[in-house]
């Protein structure tokens, strides 16, 4: 019976922790290893996983001396994991009671060594969609991504969404200390996978957390913004490692460019800033995303286009971005653009 390794990173989601926990105790499948990395957490975490590491064996904690963020916090139980098999799981979301059970039948019935399942989306406990019965049938597929490697543009970056084989990802990290960074990690998975198995089934139960990272990005001016760059040269990194690079550069270049357009769609939302000041960081970002990316216009980038096509919200926040991009355009080398850019964000960092 294989070996599963399931990773929880914990930072101030005590009031959610419980729930997660007990969604992996009460596992049909019960081989399985659970690595909680405690990452500083000024909450009442700790209390809570004294607790269950005091009553079941199978749970092992690591305390971080400070706060090292997410990234390197996973980097951190990949590095203590044992298992055959990984999954991640963050410590305010939980998991179905048969989701390892399903995952390892069917990897052992399609001899694959990724699984790409679908999720629920929770606001508070309030569910967004619905979810499935245990045994109800749902469609699945083989996706051969190196032999199309276009597939790879409708895959989420999200690390939790997929059932990983150890050895799959064995030197595979996690950029540390940056923000974004499950992009830099699954991409390059995928790339290496060459065939992954596609299930409809919904395992996962993802909660949108009002007090995140991302989410308080889009409120307030902040630099860790500045780290969405960081993970996109992450992901061509990653790529380029495992040896990737040259099969997928075409659709991970596509993926950088989108994703490089993070900042520079985030600070629309930034009202606190001076119209003149939100107008050139805009534009600041933009143009770094173009030069170091090496696009020209928006509407040369298919996969922009496509998620322009299908997504109403981000055609919307698109061009809201155009309009911003109309006014007063300036031309600046990669390095100024980055060092303006850190100098406009210190000015609002400090009142926020």
């Amino acid at each position: 019976m294989p070996l599963v390794s399931i990773i929880v990173p914990v930072y101030n989601t005590a009031k959610y922790l419980r729930k997660c926990l007990n969604s992996i105790l009460q596992q049909t499948y019960q081989n399985i290893e659970i690595i909680i990395i405690e990452d500083n957490s000024p909450d009442n975490a700790n209390v809570i996983l004294y607790e269950y590491e005091k009553i079941f064996n199978n749970i092992r904690v690591i305390h971080n001396p400070m706060n090292f963020g997410i990234a390197t916090t996973r980097n951190i139980g990949l590095e203590n994991a044992n298992g055959d098999f990984i999954l991640f799981i963050d410590s305010d979301d939980c998991i179905s009671s048969y989701t390892v059970e399903e995952m390892v039948s069917l990897v052992q019935e399609y001899s694959v060594n990724l699984i790409n399942f679908n999720y629920v989306t929770m606001l508070g406990n309030i569910k967004l969609q619905g979810k499935r019965q245990r045994n109800h049938p749902v469609m699945t597929v083989i996706e051969d991504m190196e032999s199309n490697p276009n597939l790879l543009l409708n895959k989420s970056g999200h690390c939790w969404r997929n059932f990983y084989s150890h050895s799959l990802i064995e030197h595979l990290r996690f950029p540390d200390g940056v923000i974004y960074e499950d992009n830099a990690f699954t991409y390059p998975a995928f790339t290496k996978s060459k065939k992954i198995l596609k299930t409809e089934g919904i395992y996962y139960f993802y909660r949108r957390n009002l007090n995140s990272i991302t989410l308080s990005t889009k409120m307030k001016p902040t630099s860790k913004i500045l780290d969405v760059f960081k993970a996109c040269d992450y992901t061509k990194y990653n790529c380029e490692k495992l040896g990737t690079y040259q099969v997928y550069h075409e659709t991970i270049d596509q993926i950088m460019i989108a994703n490089s357009l993070i900042p520079a769609l985030t600070a629309t939302t930034w009202l606190q800033m001076k119209k003149e000041d939100q107008y050139l960081l805009i534009q600041l970002l933009y143009q770094y995303s173009q030069r170091h990316y090496n696009f020209s216009k928006l509407d040369r980038v298919s996969f922009i286009q496509k998620k322009i096509q299908e997504e109403k919200l981000y055609q919307l926040r698109i061009q809201y971005l155009q309009k911003f991009l109309e006014k007063n355009y300036i031309e600046e080398s990669e390095s100024s653009c980055i060092e303006r850019a850190k100098q406009i964000l210190k000015k609002y960092e400090k009142k926020y």
